[in-house]
């Protein structure tokens, strides 16, 4: 699962660690993925940043987003291709 790249487990506050990386504004709280968990439909992945552990909780509870996107994309344009 790709949460478990974001994590350091030498550090005690994840979003702390990310907030001085390469993210801003991570929260300590716990972040939604869009991967149900396998044989249930009630519980979907997710990472809790304040104790660096990625778990399922209820999809019933309110928690953050993160937005990912799959592979690299490409879109030509009359003046060339663009990256995004």
């Amino acid at each position: 699962m790709a949460w478990n790249s974001l994590i350091d487990y030498s550090v005690k506050n994840q979003a702390a660690a990310l907030n001085d990386g390469p993210f801003s504004d991570v929260q300590s709280a716990f972040y939604w993925s869009a991967t149900e968990v396998a044989d249930a439909t009630l519980p979907a992945w997710d990472v809790l940043f304040q104790e660096g552990r990625v778990v399922n909780i209820s999809k019933g509870l309110d928690g953050h987003a993160w937005c990912v996107r799959g592979g690299q994309q490409t879109r030509t344009t009359d003046n060339g291709i663009m990256n995004f």
